[in-house]
């Protein structure tokens, strides 16, 4: 199949081939989803902490006597089961939130991400992304013209150096390399643009 192709100025030059297996593929919703959830689930961090009935600062002391008092027997104010006492299956900092996906199920759920976005007109393939400058007002202005309110994401193997210093302090512009793309970032950007050689490394190892 071929995609749009834009320059390095944003604007219309013509279809660039892309491998259908990746940019052509059904949608899997069951392995998008997993895809998501498990990029979710492995960005968090174990920072929760509770205290357990050890943890807790209360006397050990027995709260009344045994008998005699008319109620129930009770312990020590620091059991999980009144108030102020310690948790009986506390959360620890060694909690493991994380989600496997093995590299078959992660290319199929990327590619088939990225294929329906293909289909809703959110993917666009650039000839390189460079600047001549560092310079954010004249790149400021192509990216209006080119994709005016809308959030861009720019996906290439390794970035030009002038090219993000001059689009980073927008913040409709995101970046992500080729190696290192989520399903997150795609779904956050209303426009998609993958440099040339990133779809050629695409052709090489994903398709």
């Amino acid at each position: 199949m071929k995609l749009e192709l834009i320059n390095k100025h944003f604007a219309p030059a013509g279809e660039l081939e892309v491998p259908d297996a990746f940019f052509a593929r059904a949608w899997n919703e069951h392995l998008a989803h997993r895809l998501t959830v498990s990029e979710a689930a492995n960005a968090r961090q174990a920072t929760r902490k509770q205290l357990n009935r050890a943890g807790v600062k209360h006397s050990t002391r027995k709260l009344r006597r045994q008998k005699g008092s008319g109620a129930a027997r009770v312990g020590m104010a620091g059991t999980p089961i009144r108030r102020g006492g310690g948790r009986a299956f506390p959360n620890t900092p060694n909690e493991n939130f994380s989600r496997r996906l093995n590299r078959k199920e992660y290319r199929a759920a990327l590619a088939s991400l990225v294929s329906r976005l293909v289909r809703e007109s959110r993917v666009v393939a650039a000839s390189e992304l460079v600047a001549d400058e560092r310079k954010t007002a004249p790149m400021a202005k192509q990216i209006d013209t080119f994709a005016p309110d809308l959030r861009v994401l720019f996906v290439d193997t390794d970035f030009d150096t002038n090219f993000v210093f001059s689009l980073r302090n927008l913040p409709s512009v995101a970046f992500a390399r080729l190696s290192s793309l989520r399903a997150a970032d795609l779904l956050k950007c209303d426009r998609t643009v993958i440099s040339r050689r990133a779809v050629e490394r695409i052709s090489e190892v994903w398709a």
